[in-house]
Order: C-alpha cells, then sequence, then structure tokens
C-alpha cells in the first residue's frame, strides 16, 4: 500500500522487512528544496575530463542539447553522469536520464527531445549506424567533447560580471592536484623510514619519526567547487527574478524571457538567449 501513496516531504513511513516479522525499515521522503544529489562525489568526472571538457558538459545540459557520455566502464559512466548532474544544483535535468543505456534502449537516441544518457564503447558501432543530429558526445576515457555534426557546437560558459568559473576552479584543482602527489610522495617516504627502522637496533628506532602520509580533504575541495558554481549560476541567472511580471490583461505572473536576454551584457547574451528557453530555468524561475 506504501508503494500507491506518496508521503509528504519530511514524513516518515515503514516498510515491513521480509527478513523479519517484527523488523521494519524507516524511511523518510527529504524536502522538495533539498539538494538530492549534493552528497555525490565530484571527483569521478574531474578525474576523467579537463577542467574546460567538465565546463562544456555542463554548459551542453544547461542549453538542453541531447547528450551523449561514452566510457568502457559502466561504474565510470553512471558516477561521472551523476558528477555533472550534482553540478547543475540548484536546477534540475527535466528530460530523459540513463546513467548507462542497455544496448536494448538504443532506440531511445532517436528521440527528438533532450537527453542525458550514458553508453558503454561498445555500442558504439552500432550508434554510428543510426541518423542522429545535433549530439554532444562526451568520451570520458579519451577526455573529449565533440559535437556531431561537426557543423555544430557548445557554447563555452561565458565570464559574468567579472567572474571567471574557469580561472577560479583552476586555482583549486591546482591545489586539489599538489596535496595528491605530495601525498603520494610522502606515503612512498613513510614507507622508506619505516624499512629503516626496522634495520636499526631498537634503542636509536625512535630517532626516526613516523611519516604519516598527508592527508587530503577531499570533502573540502569538493564543496568549494560545488559553491563556486552556485556563484556562477547567481551571477548569471540571479536577475531572472526580476523579470517575472504581471502579463496585460490577466493576473497570470509570468517570466519574461526577452526582458532577461535584453537586460544581459553582449558577453552573455547569447548564452542566456539560449537557456532562457530551457525547462531548467522556466522551472527553477
Amino acid at each position: 500500500r506504501v508503494l500507491f501513496r506518496s508521503p509528504l516531504p519530511g514524513e516518515a513511513f515503514r516498510i515491513p522487512s521480509a527478513l523479519a516479522d517484527s523488523h521494519s525499515f524507516v524511511y523518510v521522503r527529504p524536502d522538495d528544496d533539498d539538494a538530492p544529489l549534493a552528497d555525490l562525489p565530484l571527483s569521478p568526472l574531474f578525474d576523467k575530463l579537463q577542467l574546460h571538457n567538465v565546463l562544456l558538459l555542463v554548459s551542453a545540459l544547461l542549453c538542453e542539447k541531447r547528450v551523449i557520455v561514452t566510457a568502457s566502464s559502466m561504474s565510470t559512466l553512471s558516477s561521472c553522469c551523476l558528477s555533472a548532474l550534482a553540478l547543475l544544483y540548484p536546477f534540475s535535468w527535466r528530460h530523459i536520464f540513463i546513467p548507462s543505456l542497455p544496448s536494448s534502449m538504443l532506440d531511445y537516441l532517436m528521440a527528438p527531445m533532450p537527453f542525458f544518457v550514458g553508453l558503454l564503447h561498445q555500442d558504439i558501432e552500432e550508434v554510428e549506424k543510426m541518423d542522429l543530429s545535433e549530439i554532444v558526445f562526451v568520451d570520458l576515457d579519451d577526455d573529449r567533447v565533440f559535437c556531431y555534426p561537426e557543423s555544430d557546437s557548445v557554447l563555452p560558459l561565458p565570464p559574468v560580471r567579472g567572474f571567471d568559473l574557469e580561472a577560479e576552479l583552476s586555482k583549486i584543482l591546482a591545489k586539489r592536484s599538489m596535496r595528491s602527489q605530495m601525498k603520494k610522495m610522502k606515503a612512498k617516504g613513510g614507507q622508506l623510514v619505516e624499512k629503516l627502522r626496522a634495520k636499526l637496533p631498537s634503542q636509536y628506532s625512535n630517532l626516526l619519526p613516523t611519516l604519516n602520509t598527508l592527508g587530503t580533504d577531499s570533502s573540502q575541495d569538493e564543496t568549494a567547487i560545488s559553491e563556486l558554481f552556485l556563484i556562477y549560476y547567481l551571477l548569471m541567472f540571479g536577475s531572472a527574478s526580476e523579470c517575472i511580471l504581471t502579463r496585460p490583461n490577466t493576473n497570470q505572473r509570468g517570466f519574461d524571457k526577452t526582458l532577461w536576454i535584453s537586460s544581459q551584457p553582449d558577453s552573455t547574451r547569447q548564452f542566456a538567449s539560449i537557456v532562457a528557453h530551457s525547462q531548467l530555468l522556466e522551472c527553477l524561475v
């Protein structure tokens, strides 16, 4: 019965366990304003793609392109696709999303609406035979983002009000890479010290310090990355709320896309004119 009733936000409900008569699992529906993907790791995506390509992928999703992500590993596909969606917060992808598309469902790629799907490399040959158009391909194994046909393109995320998202993210990723290298170097150093300690007489072994590997707080890095995306979205789309107007001769309020686009500077107007017609922005506003 519980499967056919939608609980209210914050409401707890129980599902009896088939393993024990006296035990049941308690679930709580999260608030609708919560970020369902906020706790997902972002590192899988940044480990597979260089920063510029990550931003092209995000731009393609914001513009509601038809996006196919390819990799040889199903786990890589799933984790990277979910990481990409997490970077969209507070936007929510409103279209087809299949992180790993089965071979039996390749016909979904013929859909005329936006989609975001993951595809194993073993299916690429079959996909190449299909009559596809306006597709953005993201190859995780080769770190490539390209369009089919080649005449199509993905607009890069433009700097807005002096805020360059790519430059700010580069600083965090550079520190992240440096800490990762230092961690590996110190781990090797610690192993060497322990080998030397074992060869020394006990009265001298305490002269060699115990080297702990340098900890890397990846959660802080990912929080900083998420916050930078939020800052960018606020600067880019924050003024959209000021363009919600009451339509003439009616009491209905709506988002005036034309007004918002015209209020954009030349540097962001082309990108804004595409996103303005997206369901992502309409649902958020």
